[in-house]
């Protein structure tokens, strides 16, 4: 995130899923399988430990039944004196999708696509990501564009494991292409993605709710604070 010191950076990029799959509703999940409902955050913290230091993000995340939108609302602060407020808006189809993200664990993605602002401490940013899907509901591809400077990145997904997870990635940006390599350990609840040789793990609660992410020498810990039911 430009304008991010390197911290600042680590501790939003661990925030919830957002290290690991597309931006999503952050926290909203239920015990993984087929089901009705499912719990999910609604006021959490998340501390992250980094060689340079502690940082804290406090959440909280609503969702609206009618447009099948989640906005989740999260403040960051350091021992440094900085602070900044994130604002995101994911998007969904049907109520139905927000419940399948969680028919395994870790979850899928099925949002339609998330909107991003971040102010604070001289930082006037916005992001948007575009989701797009096969006819198996298979995430196939990620269209994200940063403002100031419209800066744009692609991701085009071209494998999945059984649940229809992606496995394997390619990203651009300008005219760097890396590749991305995902894979999910259900009994353990662990989703890791390797980009660059670098490897970040994110663990997951029984409901598909984002417990401990490491990446890079930082680990970040959520603890949820109350929870809420999204239904179909």
């Amino acid at each position: 995130m430009k304008g991010l010191s390197n911290h600042a950076a680590l501790a939003a990029a661990l925030l919830g899923c957002v290290g690991f799959a597309p931006p999503a509703l952050a926290g909203q999940g239920r015990k993984a399988g087929t089901g009705s409902c499912r719990t999910g955050i609604a006021t959490y913290r998340v501390v992250t430990a980094s060689p340079a230091g502690t940082s804290t993000i406090d959440g909280n995340c609503t969702f609206d039944q009618a447009t099948v939108e989640g906005t989740c609302t999260n403040l960051y602060s350091d021992p440094t004196g900085r602070r900044f407020t994130s604002v995101s808006v994911t998007r969904h189809a049907s109520r139905a999708d927000v419940v399948d993200e969680v028919s395994v664990n870790p979850p899928l993605n099925l949002a339609l696509g998330t909107a991003t602002t971040v102010s604070g401490a001289g930082l006037n940013t916005t992001s948007t990501s575009a989701l797009s899907y096969d006819a198996r509901r298979r995430l196939t591809g990620i269209t994200a564009v940063q403002q100031p400077g419209a800066q744009t990145s692609t991701t085009a997904y071209t494998a999945w494991d059984a649940a229809g997870r992606p496995t394997a990635a390619t990203l651009t940006a300008g005219r760097q292409a890396s590749s991305q390599v995902l894979s999910y350990n259900d009994a353990a609840r662990t989703q890791s993605m390797t980009t660059g040789g670098v490897t970040c793990t994110q663990t997951f609660d029984e409901n598909g709710n984002p417990a401990v992410g490491r990446c890079g020498g930082s680990t970040a810990t959520t603890t949820v604070l109350t929870t809420q039911q999204i239904c179909r």
